[in-house]
């Protein structure tokens, strides 16, 4: 059960920087669009495929889930949600691979 709440929250934060990356690339067409797209871009695709893909060791998309996080708190940072969001997922992810690979 925790393992499938795990999963659905890595899908909602990915679409939540998926959502962001199009409000910051929009809002940021003057100045530095390659930056604002390609953090928050870089930080969907992680976490999605952190989350999405059922990997054969655990720890790969834990590992994927947390450099996206990380990746995509900087351009999200203003909002003081997401990126404690952000945190909660990646420790869940981190907590269920442990498990996993402890075989629980």
């Amino acid at each position: 059960m925790r393992r499938r709440w795990t999963r659905r929250l890595g899908i909602v934060l990915g679409l939540v920087f998926a959502v962001d990356c199009v409000i910051e690339t929009l809002a940021h067409r003057s100045d530095g669009v390659a930056y604002w797209f390609g953090t928050t871009f870089a930080a969907t695709v992680l976490v999605l495929a952190g989350s999405l893909h059922r990997w054969a060791n655990p720890f790969i998309g834990a590992i994927l889930v947390a450099v996206g996080a990380a990746v995509g708190l900087l351009p999200t940072a203003w909002t003081v949600v997401v990126p404690v969001f952000a945190f909660g997922v990646v420790a869940l992810t981190i907590v269920d691979a442990g498990l996993t690979a402890d075989g629980r």
